[in-house]
Order: C-alpha cells, then structure tokens, then sequence
C-alpha cells in the first residue's frame, strides 16, 4: 500500500468501483440513506448501519485493511467504525 493517503484512498475506491461494474457485491457503493452517508457519518448508529452492511462485501479485506493503515479516518472501513480502527491500530499484536 502506498503511503499517500490521499493516493491509497483512491486506489481503493478505484478498486470497489471495479468489483462493483463487475456484479460483485459492494454495498457502499450501492446503498445510501439519501439525505446524508451512513458510510462516513460521525453517528454512532449510523455507522454501526454501515458496518453491518459490509458483511459479505467483495472488498472488504482491502478495504479493512486501508482502515487500518489510516485508523483517523473518518468513517466505516472495512466493516470497522472508525472507533473500532482506531481500538485495533492501538491494541499490540501478538507474536504469530
């Protein structure tokens, strides 16, 4: 992953956009509340919506994964809150 945020994000979006044109699921990139993004709201609720709503997305590993890589972001990654990202890029790993 590259270590501009501004180039990962797009790479990323780029990368569901593709999934998405070719039939995969993808759900931030098919369903919305039409006044406001549950996928980048600061409402607990409304996150926890979108998170749950990743359950099953073609993306999700590569999305996960720039959440974690930029843990300030806001909004739901990967089927993380951004409270959740910023819960697991603090938690130490253990050894494997």
């Amino acid at each position: 992953m590259t270590t501009d945020r501004h180039e990962a994000r797009a790479a990323l979006l780029a990368y569901l956009e593709r999934l998405s044109d070719n039939g995969a699921r993808v759900p931030c990139r098919e369903v919305d509340v039409p006044e406001r993004s549950i996928w980048t709201s600061d409402d607990p609720e409304d996150q926890e919506l979108a998170a749950r709503l990743c359950v099953g997305c073609a993306g999700v590993k590569a999305c996960d994964a720039y959440g974690l890589a930029w843990p300030k972001e806001a909004g739901v990654y990967g089927g993380r809150t951004d409270l959740e990202r910023r819960k697991a890029a603090t938690t130490p790993r253990e050894a494997a």
